[in-house]
């Protein structure tokens, strides 16, 4: 999809909410914009990321999707309405973008960590939100064991710099 049909139909959906405001047949808030508008940056950008062919807007479109979706059941009183179940939705939302990217672009091993990495974290404060698990061990955890996600980092490091020497050795032969 062409940057300018993008444009266009973001343009339509924006004016077409405002003259609907306009004419008091809609009432939306300033949040209400925040949230559909996410969701529907969310849908384009994806379909975007889709059809390019290095995927890039996959991994943002998923992302504000998904977040958008959660902000609108939150609003809708269909999840819980606090800002500790919103933070350990924003985690689950990198997770599960991270995830979706590695669908689309199997190379990114590094997607694959990001998103375990998110998960645990989304999932330990959502944990600790619904009462399963006390927060204050959660919180004592990651103080403790923070310089796993560095170990982690530098073993990311070290694959990337393996594989590109061994593609540099094997372009050489």
């Amino acid at each position: 999809m062409a940057k300018q049909s993008i444009t266009a139909i973001i343009l339509i959906a924006v004016g077409l909410l405002l003259f609907l405001e306009q004419v008091d047949l809609l009432y939306l808030s300033k949040g209400d914009y925040l949230i559909y508008g996410a969701i529907i940056g969310g849908i384009l950008w994806f379909i975007n990321g889709v059809n390019r062919t290095d995927k890039k807007g996959v991994f943002a479109g998923s992302f504000f999707f998904s977040f958008g979706t959660i902000l609108l059941l939150m609003r809708n009183h269909y999840f819980i309405q606090s800002d500790d179940f919103g933070f350990a939705s924003f985690f689950l939302c990198l997770a599960l973008a991270n995830f979706v990217f590695v669908l689309f672009k199997r190379d990114r091993m590094n997607n694959i960590v990001f998103g375990l990495i998110f998960g645990i974290i989304g999932g330990g404060l959502l944990l600790s939100h619904l009462g399963y698990y006390p927060s204050w061990r959660f919180f004592y955890q990651v103080e403790q064991f923070w310089p796993v996600a560095i170990i982690i980092f530098g073993f990311i490091l070290l694959y990337k710099g393996l594989r590109k020497k061994e593609a540099i050795n094997a372009e050489q032969h």
